[in-house]
């Protein structure tokens, strides 16, 4: 139960002795077998979906797990106290644990790394100087608070949440110039609101806002290609996916009821194979499925032109030079332990079709967020508090609107600076003590 409260949504067995023994404790398959049918006896679990042979041999790709949720009584449990247990039996004798855990996670920089990837110049030096101003802040998941909002039915996390704790955070580059947090903060919209400044838990003193680029993998594309149809009405649709939407042939519309992920699957060099085995698991004959997927990929290059056009000039250009340089000056070449090389010493043609493309992308992407770091210390009514992908999340003691306004300014005038090409923004939510609205 203390797993359950403390966020495990995704717990087998084998995984919940791994938690059990990196304690203090020890167990085994019969304990938390036992467990589990002490939890369903005592009126504390429902069991949602029984694992079953049968329907695996009957057909079905992948054999359901037997699957539990928490009933209304061990709900309530949680939403009535303010204490946290570690075990069901914990609960029982009134043995609580202090949720707010003090002591920091050891910081590893990644400042060298920046060094070896950008070009040595004085805009890295700008960007690493910020970029050790963002990292000096200490940052705490509230995974108390998170877990009263889902159990209140406010949010629905899709992801098991992390622990809880006070953490500093550092940021090391991808190959693509993107960064990634460490330890990973980047746990879904849904939950991510709860990570809060370490010296404000409860937001009793300022504001977290949440802003996010609309369709930026499309519109770098827009901006990179020569200027024809996608230009265009990337100008002239706020959404250009609910435009596409509108104007794929029926049988599209009724078999990819929403696009997003799929153009972003494209922007990332998949060829289909995702989307076709998407189809297939809900239901489509393995052929179908495929043709539906060749048919979306045919329909975007022909309405986009440009897409494609865009797609074979990067590789061309990894094929005539073995090296792919994006914006902002972060290169990268095919190397053999990723596949990029065969054994004859020649280019990959599958690191071909899928690397170049992606990598002229993330690699623009990555330098409209390495900006937007650089110019945050300047702000004067907000600091920028977290970084995640193509989002930027803010913290303000002062007034928000001024807030929202500025911190949009600055991002907008970055993106502008990378690629010729308005970038439009959303307002993804905004928590502040009382309040957590969602854009």
């Amino acid at each position: 139960m203390g797993l359950l409260f403390g966020g495990c949504r995704y717990l087998s067995e084998l995984d919940a002795i791994r938690r059990v023994n990196s304690s203090s404790y020890r167990t085994n398959t019969r304990q938390i077998r036992r467990a589990f049918r002490e939890l369903i006896d005592g009126g504390w679990l429902l069991v949602v979906e029984k694992g079953s042979y049968h329907k695996r041999v009957k057909g079905t790709d992948k054999m359901p797990a037997t699957s539990y949720c928490l009933t209304e009584k061990a709900k309530q449990v949680y939403l009535d106290s303010n204490l946290f247990y570690g075990s069901l039996s914990a609960y029982r004798n009134r043995k609580p644990l202090k949720p707010r855990v003090k002591g920091r996670v050891k910081q590893i920089k990644f400042h060298d790394d920046w060094r070896q990837i950008l070009p040595p110049t004085i805009e890295t030096e700008e960007f690493i100087t910020a970029l050790a101003e963002l990292e000096s802040h200490p940052v705490y998941f509230d995974r108390e608070a998170a877990g009263r909002s889902e159990y209140e039915g406010l949010i629905k996390p899709s992801r098991p949440m992390p622990d809880h704790g006070i953490k500093t955070i550092s940021y090391r580059p991808l190959k693509s110039g993107r960064m990634q947090s460490v330890p990973h903060t980047y746990i879904g919209t849904q939950v991510t609101p709860f990570i809060v400044p370490a010296d404000d838990i409860d937001l009793d003193k300022g504001t977290l806002i949440s802003l996010d680029f609309k369709s930026q993998e499309f519109r770098i594309i827009g901006a990179l290609a020569s200027k024809g149809p996608l230009f265009d009405d990337l100008n002239k649709y706020d959404d250009i996916f609910d435009h596409i939407q509108k104007i794929m042939p029926p049988y599209l519309q009724t078999m990819i009821p929403t696009i997003k992920q799929e153009i972003y699957a494209l922007t990332y060099g998949s060829k289909g194979w995702s989307l076709a085995d998407k189809l297939y698991e809900n239901g489509a004959p393995r052929k179908v499925a495929i043709g539906i997927a060749n048919d979306f990929y045919k329909f975007i290059y022909h309405i986009y032109p440009e897409v494609l056009e865009l797609k074979q000039k990067c590789e061309n250009q990894l094929k005539n030079t073995h090296v792919m340089t994006a914006i902002g000056g972060v290169s990268r070449y095919p190397e053999q332990d990723e596949g990029g090389i065969t054994k004859a010493g020649d280019i990959n043609k599958l690191y071909i079709s899928r690397i170049p493309l992606s990598h002229t992308i993330q690699g623009a992407g990555a330098t409209i967020a390495r900006k937007i770091i650089t110019k945050s210390p300047k702000l004067n009514f907000s600091r920028l508090f977290m970084p995640i992908h193509d989002g930027f999340i803010f913290y303000t003691v002062n007034d928000v609107d001024m807030a929202i306004r500025e911190a949009t300014k600055l991002m907008g005038k970055c993106a502008r600076e990378v690629v010729d090409i308005e970038m439009p923004l959303k307002l993804e939510w905004i928590r502040s003590k009382n309040m957590l609205s969602y854009g």
